[in-house]
Formats: structure tokens, C-alpha cells, sequence
């Protein structure tokens, strides 16, 4: 049985990695095929070397080993080493107001320099209260924004989102159970969980998945883009045609296994089954921006900022991370994400855009002298479906379930973006761990192979 795996992600390489070593398919019938190079595999694993032996992870870029045992089950199995995520206290900048987590979450009433919205909004006041009400509700077909604006009143809605550091929450179409799920999932929300990352980077699992799979006998192929699918009449598989420097090459295989975020699987939507084509709305892609910023001398320390510190601000900065190797990582989502995006393309054409930028809103966020933030180097990336988040009315276990396909039909959809827990390296390795159980458990089938392009 040939088997083609289209998508060079995290959910990609570790399908591959399960269908090669769980006994059912000979590795020499798998291909792995994507769009990138082989420096890019991995995806949003991508990683850069730091400073001092640090990575700069710019796109996934921290786990938890109580609610990812996936995650870090597959780290240590491809024999990795995990390091702390830098992350050990909250401060908000809000107007001009400074607070840190123990000052502002039991302030009561507003004093001297507090900013009323800082009062008004306590995170661990609201959370406590609106948590207990939001269990009562049809959380995948409430709107996030409309209930929390009934809730503490629409005025509030820009400041919880500010409070808590993702610009999603402004969405309308989030809903409940999302932002949530969000909120509940992540190191500002969850004191004392144990976050880490690779030593090396993200992009380390991938690379080392890649070299598990070639001693495998997997064979993978680099920069080819998946163009068209058409299901064969009466047996499971499809041909697919894969377009590479100007050419195209066709490929016929027993089961595919699409391993691809939404925007590249919309133009295959025509030869999906037709269940599995009325699901591929049901969720909405969130653009991302990470900024690595190095500067010639720690200044931030003597603005009063710690390594672990966490800033959420209502600039366009939205979190800033204060890293044990002298870096400052700038993590934004959805508008602010898009405003870095549009100064990123600016500086390529006017060199010093982004660093002039930066140092301008480090330097309003630490109440100093702009002069002072003297900017080394700046490593980016925007990720224009960053992670992905359930519409309105949409029943993620169902359109999951849809998705993974029929073995019997051999077309599968699996990865971060359709899992339950979307966001996550976790969600994209249940995805894929589902899959292979509903594999399991179908008969095993010895077909006549077909290809017509290898």
C-alpha cells in the first residue's frame, strides 16, 4: 500500500513517524512530500540559534508537562533535552500605569497612579466570578465579546483583552468555549505549571524526526506544493498532482493523509469527499508575530524589570518577555500582529524601520529615555495562520471526527488546526494520534499499487 503524507509540520513528520514504525506499512511505501525546503520542515517549529546557546523560537515556542504529554513524550522519545520557558511573573502597563500580578489582583479600590481600568478589570477578579456563570452556557455558540460585554459591560472588553495579552479576545466570532480555553491553557493563567522548550528550538523535534524517518528507509521530498486531489472511482486513494520548479508530477497513492493547515487545503476542497469538504470552514485562522530583540546592554534591568518578567501592555508590543540570555521576545496576535507585518515589509525597503519601532514602544513601555533601548539585532517572523480558532456554532470533536476520513475512502485531514485543542503542538500530535487508532482498527488491505509519477 502506497501511502503519501502531504505536509512537512509537526503533524506531517509525526504521522509519518507513526505509520513507519507501528508495524502496518513498510517505510518504503511512505512519502513524505512539502512545499518547503528542508531547512523550513517543521513549519511553525522554526527556530533560530540564540544567544549563549539559547533558540529563539519563532513560531511554537513552549510546552507544558502537565497538559502536553504528547508533547513531551515525543521530546524525550526523540532522545531532546528541554530547558525552562523564561516566565515567572506578570506585569500590566496600561495608559501609564504599572502594576504587577500581587499588587494589581487585590486592589480594590483605585489609589494613586492605579488606572481606573486597572481597578475595574482585576484579572483574578473577574476571572473567578465569570468563570463560575460560564460553565451554564452554550459555550460553542456564545460569542466570547458579547457575553463578557454583558457581563462587566462593552467598555471593559478592550481592556480584558489588553489584560490578558491576546488581541483574539476582541474577536466577535470567538466564542466562549475558545477564549476559555485560551485563557485556561496558557503560563499567565496557569502560575506554577512546569512550562519548558527544547534545548535547541522547536524546530529540533523536526529535524530529528526527519532523521528517524530516512534511517526508516521514508523517503521525503522537498518544495513540492500540492496542487489538485481527484478520488479514484471505486478504491480508496486519490492521484494527486504536485507542482515543483514549474513542473508538475503526478502521484497516485492508496491513502493520503493531509497533513495542512486550512489555506492549502481550500484548492483541494473540489476532490475532497463531501464530508469532509463542508467541514473545512468551521475554523478561522489568527495571524501571528514573534520578535527576538538583542540589545548591546541589558537596560531593562534598571528599568525595574526582572528576567522572567511578562509585560502586557495596551501597545502594539501587546506581551513582552524579558529572557535570561539578554533578549526580549515580543509576542502579538490578530491587529497588533498585523501592524509588526506591515513594518517588517517597511524596513526590507527602509532599513531601521522595525528597530526605530521597537525601541520606541520598549522604551514607552519602561518609562525611559528612547536613547537607552539601543537594539542589537531583530529576528521575526509572521505567520499568517498562526494558530486557528472554532467558529460560532462549529461541534469540534464532530468535524474532527469527520475530517480523519473513512479508511475504507483512504483520504485523512489531520493536524493543529482541526484538533480539539487547536493552538498547540499537543493538538496536532492527538490529531494525529487519533488517526492512527481509527488506521488500527481497520482491516488491513493488500491492494495492486498504482503510480504514475515515481
Amino acid at each position: 500500500m502506497k501511502t503519501v503524507i502531504a505536509g512537512g509540520g509537526v503533524a506531517g513528520l509525526y504521522a509519518a513517524w507513526r505509520l513507519a514504525s507501528g508495524g502496518r506499512h513498510r517505510p518504503e511505501s511512505l512519502v513524505l512530500m512539502h512545499d518547503g525546503s528542508r531547512a523550513a520542515l517543521g513549519g511553525r517549529l522554526a527556530s533560530l540559534e540564540g544567544v549563549d546557546g539559547s533558540a529563539f523560537n519563532l513560531g511554537a515556542g513552549r510546552i507544558s508537562r502537565g497538559q502536553h504529554p504528547r508533547a513531551r513524550a515525543l521530546i524525550e522519545a526523540m532522545d531532546l533535552e528541554t530547558v525552562p520557558f523564561d516566565y515567572r511573573d506578570d506585569l500590566w502597563v496600561i495608559g501609564q500605569a504599572r502594576r504587577r500580578r500581587d499588587s494589581l489582583s487585590h486592589q480594590r479600590s483605585p489609589g494613586a497612579g492605579v488606572d481606573a481600568r486597572l481597578h475595574d478589570c482585576a484579572p483574578l477578579d473577574w476571572h473567578e466570578r465569570a468563570w463560575q456563570l460560564a460553565p451554564q452556557l452554550p459555550g460553542h455558540d456564545t460569542s466570547f465579546v458579547e457575553w463578557i460585554s454583558r457581563f462587566v459591560g462593552e467598555r471593559h472588553v478592550r481592556t480584558i483583552q489588553h489584560l490578558q495579552g491576546y488581541g483574539i479576545l476582541e474577536n466577535p466570532e470567538l466564542p466562549l468555549s475558545e477564549a476559555r480555553r485560551i485563557l485556561q491553557q496558557h503560563p499567565e493563567t496557569q502560575h506554577g505549571d512546569d512550562w519548558v522548550e527544547p534545548r535547541g528550538g522547536f524546530q529540533a523535534i523536526a529535524h530529528a524526526l526527519a532523521a528517524r524517518l530516512e534511517a526508516l528507509g521514508v523517503e521525503i521530498v522537498d518544495e513540492h506544493r500540492l496542487v489538485s486531489l481527484s478520488r479514484r472511482a471505486g478504491t480508496p486513494g486519490a492521484e494527486l498532482v504536485w507542482r515543483a520548479a514549474g513542473r508538475e508530477r503526478r502521484l497516485v497513492a492508496d491513502r493520503v493523509v493531509l497533513a495542512l493547515p486550512p489555506r492549502a487545503l481550500s484548492p483541494l476542497a473540489p476532490g475532497l469527499p463531501p464530508e469532509q469538504r463542508r467541514m473545512l470552514d468551521a475554523v478561522s485562522p489568527v495571524p501571528l508575530a514573534k520578535l527576538f530583540v538583542t540589545f548591546d546592554a541589558p537596560w531593562w534591568v534598571d528599568a525595574g524589570f526582572a528576567v522572567g518578567d511578562c509585560v502586557r501592555t495596551d501597545l502594539d508590543l501587546q506581551k513582552v518577555y524579558f529572557r535570561s540570555d539578554g533578549a526580549c521576545l515580543v509576542y502579538c496576535d490578530s491587529a497588533a500582529a498585523r501592524h509588526w507585518s506591515g513594518l517588517m515589509d517597511a524596513d526590507a525597503a527602509c532599513p531601521g524601520t522595525l528597530r526605530q519601532a521597537l525601541a520606541r514602544q520598549l522604551a514607552q513601555v519602561a518609562g525611559v529615555d528612547e536613547r537607552l533601548v539601543r537594539i542589537r539585532t531583530v529576528h521575526h517572523r509572521f505567520w499568517p495562520e498562526g494558530v486557528h480558532f472554532w467558529r460560532l456554532g462549529a461541534r469540534p470533536e464532530q468535524v474532527h471526527a469527520l475530517l480523519l476520513g473513512d479508511p475504507a475512502q483512504g483520504i485523512h485531514i489531520c493536524g493543529e488546526a482541526y484538533s480539539p485543542n487547536s493552538g498547540w503542538i499537543e493538538g496536532a500530535l492527538e490529531s494525529v494520534d487519533a488517526l492512527m487508532d481509527r488506521l488500527a482498527a481497520a482491516p488491513v488491505r493488500t491492494p495492486v499499487l498504482a503510480d504514475a509519477g515515481r
